[in-house]
């Protein structure tokens, strides 16, 4: 990117290459074994809508640099909002509807948006949410009481899409997401920063121009428009995707020639399932890209089964920095070590493992170096790069906990996760910070018991937390269909005493709760709290 520019100069490069090919697939209705019909639109035609809704945004007197909240499934308009703000140096917001509507209501408040475009579902409630009382509201759905339909930004179309030149500090696109605990975070990714993303993306995955990629992740379809293919999304609720009909998503991979599948575990998992089941084959997949929280080797193993032609990558990364670095199957599957392996670092960022004293205020670019730990030692992931996030918006007290800044204008983001380098430079991932347990003289670092438990014969999944209020630590386990467990116990018993942990209490349980974006990270406050 050059010092004036825009990140949606890679889509209109695209659209003068291949104006007719299909940028978006996505399906509207389908039944229990097929797509019965799709919702589709080519690189020119979201060119050319994108310009309808600019001009409706400039009558509505929006200018460049003002917010615009985007609470709307993926769907042909929603990209094309997303082309029509870039261009005209307005910033997308998009906000977690997962949050749950307190954390909602507080991202609204702290966007400082002109503008909300969402359902009625949300707007119908806008009079008993004072934060909306000064936002212009429109529905994808049509008007209702007191907000009006997105055909009013909808203008007919004059002249071609104009471009707005921006800085790489010019905002472009803020996601709030809730993260853990307390107020939502709105990450900040500058046009800069979008351009650097891209870049770093398509280093490391490669691909054709040709490559039709089924995704169950919204926001990678702006990176697969930046590269030229075509995105069709999996005929599944949205937010659910642990939750999908295998064989409904088998038939969009053989029916449209899917070549890339990029997804996070729970989908990938479901899919594979059906896949070595019903003993279909795949043979137009060579590419298979998982992530979104830890990735395990039996579902990485399933995965090669399943897709013979694919490679497959364990790719880690987060809303920060994407990607982070990556590993591929047999390397991965030959790992042993105490933790999850997720490869060595893509070539544009840096990492290091530290530990890192309480105050804030005591880390510095310059003394970062003191708090290295040696190879093999465990410490926080902390992470630097032009593709890394350098900010949150309006948010001094995240950026003093989560960001220290670099002469050189870049940020050292702290990732929050726990983990080490081995001698060749890989990560190997062992935790988060929250969630490391100090317990009779260690400290427990989640994944590596969670890891010795899962791979014991019958466990589907565990978990090891410090329930709320108590002072030992409890182990919930799930058990795969059938299994006997008296037995499972005696097993999970002896591994625990393996570890300096036979004195914790194990909880067998129906389900441990996941997250409700990837349905795939454990929820472990939400454990906490279920077995204090």
């Amino acid at each position: 990117m050059t010092e004036l520019d825009n990140s949606v100069r890679l889509l209109l490069e695209r659209a003068q290459a291949h104006p007719t090919k299909d940028a978006l697939q996505i399906p509207t209705t389908w039944n229990e074994e097929h797509v019965t019909q799709y919702e589709t639109v080519s690189y020119q035609d979201i060119v050319s809508r994108a310009r309808q809704f600019q001009l409706g945004l400039k009558q509505e007197g929006l200018k460049s640099s003002n917010r615009v909240i985007l609470m709307v499934p993926p769907s042909i308009d929603l990209y094309c909002l997303v082309v029509a703000l870039l261009a005209s140096g307005m910033v997308v917001v998009f906000v977690d509807p997962n949050m749950g509507l307190k954390k909602v209501l507080m991202a609204f408040n702290d966007s400082n948006a002109r503008m909300l475009i969402s359902g009625k579902k949300l707007l119908r409630l806008r009079w008993l949410l004072p934060n909306l009382w000064k936002v212009k509201c429109l529905s994808v759905d049509g008007p209702g009481f007191f907000y009006r339909g997105l055909d009013v930004i909808e203008l007919p179309l004059s002249g071609s899409l104009e471009v707005m030149p921006c800085n790489k500090e010019h905002q472009g696109l803020i996601s709030f997401t809730s993260g853990s605990t307390g107020r939502p975070k709105g990450a900040d990714r500058t046009q800069g920063s979008l351009w650097a993303q891209h870049e770093a993306l398509s280093a490391h995955l490669g691909g054709s121009k040709d490559d039709i990629d089924l995704t169950c992740l919204p926001v990678l379809a702006l990176h697969n428009m930046g590269n030229g293919w075509t995105t069709v999304f999996p005929a599944m609720e949205m937010g659910k995707p642990g939750s999908i009909n295998g064989r409904l998503v088998s038939s969009q991979i053989k029916a449209l020639g899917v070549s890339r599948i990029t997804g996070a575990p729970a989908f990938m998992e479901r899919l594979a399932d059906y896949a070595l089941s019903s003993g279909e084959s795949f043979p137009s997949v060579t590419s298979i890209t998982a992530g979104g929280a830890p990735v395990s080797q039996p579902l990485c193993r399933k995965l090669k089964d399943a897709f013979v032609n694919a490679r497959i990558e364990v790719l880690y990364g987060s809303t920060e920095a994407e990607p982070i670095s990556g590993v591929f199957d047999d390397e991965y599957l030959s790992a042993k070590g105490k933790g999850h392996l997720v490869g060595l670092p893509v070539p544009q960022i840096q990492v290091v493992a530290v530990q890192l004293p309480m105050n804030p205020d005591d880390i510095t670019d310059s003394s970062l170096d003191t708090y290295k730990v040696k190879l093999g030692d465990v410490g926080e992931i902390v992470i630097k790069g032009k593709h890394v996030l350098k900010g949150y918006i309006d948010n001094p007290k995240a950026n003093r906990e989560n960001k220290i800044p670099c002469d050189d204008g870049l940020v050292w983001h702290r990732t929050g996760d726990t983990g080490f380098l081995d001698e060749g430079g890989r990560i190997w991932l062992t935790g988060r910070l929250a969630d490391v347990i100090a317990y009779q003289g260690q400290y427990i670092q989640p994944y590596q018991i969670e890891m010795a438990i899962d791979a014991l014969e019958g466990v589907r999944r565990s978990a090891i937390i410090l329930p709320q209020h108590r002072s030992k630590p409890s182990m919930a386990v799930t058990l795969m269909p059938g299994v006997d467990e008296a037995v499972s116990l005696k097993r999970i018993s002896e591994t625990l005493g393996n570890n300096q942990l036979s004195d914790i209490t194990v909880h067998f349980l129906a389900e441990i709760p996941v997250d409700n974006r990837h349905n795939s990270k454990i929820d472990r406050i939400k454990l906490r709290e279920s077995l204090a």
